[in-house]
């Protein structure tokens, strides 16, 4: 199954998040970053589409809550962990309240085995935390169940 993902789809993914910054700063005039360090095509395309998603939500409470000017989202690719950093530099949280995106950011990252931490480090950071190993298993696993 891995083998049927085209680096185009990657790129896709890739793209996509650049679109989704590009279209965040010029809407709410909050400056965005984007850095990415390792190989991006060991990301399959279920990580892109939950990080799509996710970095929507992180964008929509940053515009919402946290009276940044800027937000940076960095994609750091490990031999075996792929770690997807969203960071702004507004006013943190005191008592994290995780309501339905917050929690809704959890469920799509875990679906892929993944794990969500959230603090504050002059601002609201969220890191999401992918087992690249462990998830190219899981899909391995499930195509050959379903194809036998």
């Amino acid at each position: 199954i891995l083998r049927n993902v085209k680096p185009r789809d990657r790129v896709t993914g890739i793209e996509n998040i650049k679109e989704q910054l590009l279209k965040f700063e010029y809407s709410t005039t909050i400056k965005t970053v984007l850095n990415v360090d390792g190989d991006i095509n060991k990301l399959i395309l279920k990580i892109w589409m939950v990080v799509e998603e996710n970095i929507n939500e992180a964008l929509t409470n940053a515009a919402k809550y946290s009276e940044a000017d800027e937000v940076i989202f960095s994609i750091f690719v490990y031999n075996k962990i792929a770690r997807m950093e969203f960071r702004d530099n507004g006013n943190g949280y005191k008592n994290l309240n995780k309501g339905l995106g917050l929690r809704g950011i959890e469920e799509r990252v875990e679906s892929l085995g993944g794990r969500v931490e959230y603090y504050n480090d002059s601002g609201f950071v969220i890191n999401m935390i992918f087992n690249l190993e462990e998830l190219k298993w899981a899909l391995e696993y499930w195509y050959v169940m379903m194809t036998a």
